[in-house]
């Protein structure tokens, strides 16, 4: 029931993982789902304090690591949802309420090549973003990116890195 009016709560979470060796692959896959409801008291807006909000958060991901040769080729595929129904004073619904939903989506691959001071690491990812709103609209992104990095043993106990990376943005460009 909260710390005081207005402040009540119902969290409910699940998640469910499991960890493969396939050969020399592992594979992990993971998913989960949450619903929050909960009173947030002069959260948002101090002239509104009795505001109201619930959201349900689901996703998935896979991932996977494979050696190639020498090499470790890691690969992820993940998709999140997360729902918003946000209602400004519960005491009048219909004054504003605002309804979303946001989908991501993404994809990433790195390999990573040793070498005799340490490892390379290269790679590529790609995201999809999507919102659904009723006070913000419709709207969808895209990120395209690719990365390279550099790793070097500086003794037992100090490593150093430094790297790069490009990413196109489909508001920003590159």
């Amino acid at each position: 029931d909260g710390h005081r009016s207005g402040a009540e709560f119902d969290v409910r979470t699940a998640t469910l993982g499991t960890s493969h060796q396939v050969g020399r692959s592992t594979i992990d896959l993971s998913s989960g789902l949450s619903r929050k409801e909960f009173g947030a008291y002069a959260f948002y807006s101090a002239k509104y304090p009795d505001e109201w909000e619930a959201t349900d958060t689901y996703y998935v991901s896979a991932r996977s690591e494979s050696p190639v040769g020498v090499t470790l080729l890691s690969t992820s595929l993940s998709w999140r949802r997360h729902d918003d129904d946000f209602i400004l004073n519960r005491l009048d619904p219909g004054f504003y309420r605002n309804l979303h939903t946001t989908d991501a989506l993404a994809a990433r691959f790195q390999l990573d090549v040793p070498w005799t001071i340490g490892w390379i690491s290269l790679g590529g990812e790609i995201g999809d973003d999507a919102i659904e709103s009723a006070s913000l609209g419709n709207h969808q992104r895209r990120r395209v990116g690719v990365f390279a990095e550099q790793n070097v043993r500086l003794g037992s106990r100090m490593e150093s890195s430094f790297g790069a990376s490009v990413f196109h943005h489909t508001y920003f460009g590159w």
